[in-house]
This record gives C-alpha cells, sequence and structure tokens, in this order.
C-alpha cells in the first residue's frame, strides 16, 4: 500500500552548521521505493554520528556528503510506526512499530 506524496513536517538544513542550522519546514513525503517503508515519527534523535553529519566535520566526510552543502537534508534516528510499504517489501507490516536509520550515500 503507498501513500500519495503530500506535504509533510520535517526538521531540515541547507547547510553544515550546529543547531542554528535546523529548521522546520514543509517537504514531500516520500514514497518508498523497493526494500523501503515510510514510518510516522513518534520521536527522533542525534547522535555522534548525526552530529558529525550535521556539522560536516571532520572535512574528509564532505567527500561523500557534499562539499559544500549537505546533500540529505533530512537527518537522524526516528522511531515510529510503519505507515506505508514498498509493493515487494516482506520485512515489516502496516501500522508495526519501526526504527529508521537515515544513511546519507
Amino acid at each position: 500500500m503507498n501513500t500519495p506524496a503530500m506535504p509533510m513536517r520535517a526538521v531540515v538544513r541547507s547547510r553544515y552548521g550546529d543547531a542554528d542550522a535546523l529548521e522546520v519546514a514543509r517537504v514531500e513525503r516520500p514514497v518508498p521505493r523497493k526494500d523501503e517503508v515510510l514510518i510516522r515519527v513518534m520521536a527522533a534523535g542525534l547522535d555522534y554520528g548525526q552530529w558529525h553529519l550535521m556539522t560536516g566535520r571532520p572535512y574528509v566526510m564532505r567527500l561523500a556528503t557534499g562539499l559544500s552543502r549537505p546533500k540529505q537534508r533530512v537527518l537522524g534516528v526516528d522511531v515510529g510506526r510503519v505507515r506505508a510499504l514498498a509493493r515487494r517489501h516482506l520485512g515489516h507490516r502496516f501500522h508495526e512499530d519501526a526504527v529508521a536509520h537515515r544513511w546519507p550515500f
């Protein structure tokens, strides 16, 4: 079951930096691709790895994440409920609790 693309709120960034670089914005809701699920976030957090991605330090990691600005606007480790599944996804069920981790690559 796919959820049609529609706006949702997300904490995003358009530049590297500390918490001042983050803002709440309306973004288009992603549609799950093969082997992906979409979750409704109940809690979100940042760990040291995400902090490094947010600040862009050490600078060498920018070779993979974007030299002057981040390639991926949304960061974090999210906990929530499965809201939509890719057509061929077999690992989760609709409304099941899930943990999601965004990889920047």
